[in-house]
């Protein structure tokens, strides 16, 4: 049987979700993997030289199905019988996915995160993480009817704190080059908050419908990088030097060749399905570098160019995580917004605060941690 042989179907659609009943979106998955084997790690999903000729996911897949390469890939990666959560790794530049560790510390970061529920909604499902001894950093997007995106948000970074404080980080994982220790202990912490929300929500019928989007940033000081993971479509940014540069990929029909109305559906989330693909990106972390994790709500109401003016115009990070999220109310506020910034400082440039994981729905309700983050791990 060919691995289109069946239409694509969009069997339920929740808060912008869909789950897609043929393979089209594993094979065009699959696709990106190809890609990155063959050519370069950092390359977008799609070299597409005529987006404007793509139309829908279906026509992008039977075109890829074509590929034998691609069709060899995509049986690789989802063996039948098997439920392990795939992860895709990306090494920015010439970083190799695991450097040596300096014997100090090189940097410190310091953190403040801010989060609002906008004009438009009743709540705020959003949630955020400041875990400073492990210099980790989440945002999470919760989505679902019966106050579920807010059960979904608060459940996936409960999880993960429980995971780095426990140091638990078993998992059924699987990639297709070695996982660094970091990135491998991130993946699995994103693997148990999927778990966790998958879990409650095949057990209370009220919250069938609940998922997350999540992104998380994890740096270690000893190895000058930073670990980034993500699932749907919040967004992790870099500024350095005057310039803002998106790290993450958004999980969303677009990125896969869709530009019907759908397109910015997630094909990809926390809590959604038993075991969630999770991508982990190395940065190299250089001094004075800010690190923005985000919800959608963000980039929704604030381009690119006015979220790096505000960077650049506000280097306290306290009133620069404010100014956006007043930036993107307004804009019109359409949703929740959540703003976690990072900046990355020589080591002895800055001191310990209180540290913080809120789900706050106001700018008043939380006063912002902002503390410095010595990368308590030495190996």
């Amino acid at each position: 049987m060919p691995l289109l042989a069946l239409p694509l179907q969009t069997v339920h659609t929740v808060s912008g979700f869909v789950t897609l009943a043929s393979s089209s979106v594993a094979l065009l998955e699959a696709a990106r993997l190809y890609l990155r084997k063959r050519e370069s790690a950092t390359r977008p999903v799609f070299s597409d030289p005529e987006p404007e000729a793509r139309v829908s996911v279906d026509e992008l897949a039977v075109e890829l199905e074509q590929e034998p390469a691609i069709a060899a890939v995509a049986a690789e990666a989802s063996p039948e019988g098997v439920e392990a959560a795939r992860v895709s790794l990306v090494c920015n530049g010439d970083l190799e996915p695991d450097e040596p560790a300096s014997p100090v510390a090189s940097f410190v970061v310091t953190a403040s995160g801010v989060s609002d529920r906008g004009k438009k909604r009743r709540t705020n499902e959003d949630c955020l993480l400041l875990l400073h001894d492990h210099a980790l950093f989440v945002v999470a997007d919760g989505m679902g009817g019966y106050n579920g995106g807010e059960v979904a948000s608060s459940l996936a970074v409960d999880a993960i704190r429980e995971a780095f404080e426990r140091k638990s980080f078993d998992a059924d994982l699987r990639c297709d080059v070695p996982l660094p220790v970091r990135g491998r202990e991130l993946a699995a912490a994103l693997h148990e908050a999927n778990r966790v929300v998958s879990d409650l929500a095949s057990e209370q019928a009220e919250l069938a419908s609940m998922g997350t989007t999540l992104v998380a940033a994890r740096f270690s000081a000893t190895r000058q990088s930073v670990y980034i993971a993500n699932v749907g479509d919040s967004r992790c940014y870099r500024f350095r030097a005057g310039k803002l540069a998106q790290l993450t990929t958004d999980h969303t029909l677009s990125q896969l060749g869709d530009r019907g109305p759908a397109r910015n559906q997630l094909y990809r989330a926390i809590g959604v399905k038993p075991v969630v693909d999770i991508d982990i990106l190395v940065d190299s972390a250089q001094p004075e570098d800010v690190y923005l994790l985000c919800s959608d709500g963000l980039p929704k109401m604030v381009s690119a160019a006015d979220i790096a003016a505000a960077l650049a115009s506000q280097p306290d990070l306290e009133l620069a995580a404010h100014d956006l999220v007043e930036r993107a109310n307004d804009a019109g506020g359409s949703d929740n917004v959540t703003v976690v910034l990072m900046r990355v400082r020589e080591r002895g440039a800055a001191a310990y605060q209180p540290g913080a994981v809120g789900h706050p729905t106001t700018r008043q309700a939380h006063e912002p941690a902002r503390r410095a983050a010595e990368g308590t791990e030495q190996s």
